[in-house]
C-alpha cells in the first residue's frame, strides 16, 4: 500500500542521515525546518500582521534564519579526537589506472573494517578523506572514553598488520590522539557532516603527522593520566620526547603500546 511505501521510504532516509549526522542533530535540524515551515506559512497568508510583538520578533528571527539557516554547533569540553593516516601501496604513487582501483578496494576493506571497529567501541566515526580516517568520542551521546580510544587505535593496528605487513611492504599505519575541548557542528545546506573543529582536532591532526609508522602517538598530561589511571585497559606509555608541533611549539608526546 501507498502507507506502507511512504514507511519503508522514510526508514531509508533516516539510515541514510543516521550515516552521516547523529539522531540529536537530525532531530534538531527537523525541529527547525518545521518551525520554518510554519513561519513560511504565516508569511503566504499574511496572517502574520495579527501576531502580538512577541510573535513579530519571533518570526523576524526565523525570517533570518531562512536567509542565514539555523547554525547547528555544540561545544564539547572533554572530547578525544583520533586521525588515522593510512598508506597503502599503489594509492598515492601509481599512475596506473588497474593499480589504483586495487588500492582504492584495499582502502575500502580496511575503512570498513574501522567502521565496525567504531561500533564496537561506541565511538564516532567523523569522516574520512582519500587516506584519512578521523574518529571522536564524547560528541554526539556516544559513550565513548580517551581510554576506548586509545584501545581502538591499537586495535586498528592489529587489523592493518592483518591485512597488510607493514614491516614488509610499503604500506603503513600512523595514530595521533589528543584530548581537549572542541566544537561539532553542521556546516552549509547540502551534503550534511556533522564536522568536528578547534586546538584540540589541529594538535591530533599533527599527532598522526608526526607520528612513526606503526605507532599511536598521543600528547597532554591530562590525557596521559586518564590512561596511566585507567580500568579499561593497561596500557604501556613509552615517552617520544619533546617534538616541535606546528602551531602550538614544543610538546612533550608519548606513544601508546598494549
Amino acid at each position: 500500500s501507498n502507507l506502507k511505501l511512504v514507511s519503508r521510504e522514510q526508514a531509508l532516509n533516516n539510515k541514510l542521515l543516521l550515516n552521516s549526522l547523529p539522531q540529536s542533530v537530525i532531530e534538531r535540524m527537523a525541529a527547525a525546518a518545521t518551525v520554518q515551515e510554519v513561519v513560511t506559512s504565516t508569511n503566504e497568508t499574511g496572517s502574520g500582521e495579527k501576531k502580538t510583538s512577541d510573535g513579530s520578533d519571533w518570526q523576524h528571527q526565523h525570517h533570518n534564519n531562512n536567509n542565514n539557516h539555523e547554525l547547528i554547533s555544540d561545544e564539547i569540553n572533554n572530547g578525544t579526537v583520533l586521525f588515522v593516516d593510512a598508506h597503502l601501496d599503489g594509492f598515492e604513487s601509481t599512475t596506473e589506472q588497474q593499480e589504483y582501483l586495487k588500492a582504492i578496494h584495499a582502502l575500502n576493506t580496511l575503512f570498513t573494517t574501522f567502521d565496525e571497529l567504531c561500533e564496537r567501541f561506541n565511538v564516532t566515526k567523523v569522516k574520512s578523506t582519500q587516506n584519512v580516517y578521523m574518529v571522536a568520542c564524547g560528541i554526539a551521546g556516544d559513550c565513548g572514553n580517551s581510554a576506548a580510544i586509545v584501545t581502538l587505535a591499537l586495535e586498528m593496528h592489529k587489523v592493518f598488520n592483518s591485512l597488510y605487513n607493514q614491516n614488509s611492504s610499503n604500506s603503513s599505519l600512523a595514530i595521533g590522539i589528543a584530548y581537549g575541548s572542541f566544537r561539532a557542528g553542521v556546516l552549509g545546506t547540502s551534503k550534511f557532516l556533522y564536522d568536528i573543529f578547534g586546538d584540540t582536532v589541529n594538535v591530533s591532526s599533527r599527532m598522526m603527522s608526526t607520528c612513526e609508522s606503526g605507532k599511536v602517538q598521543i600528547c597532554g598530561q591530562e590525557l596521559l593520566e586518564k590512561l596511566q589511571k585507567s580500568n579499561y585497559n593497561k596500557f604501556v606509555i613509552e615517552k617520544r620526547g619533546s617534538i616541535f608541533v606546528k602551531g602550538k611549539g614544543d610538546m612533550d608526546t608519548y606513544y601508546v603500546h598494549e
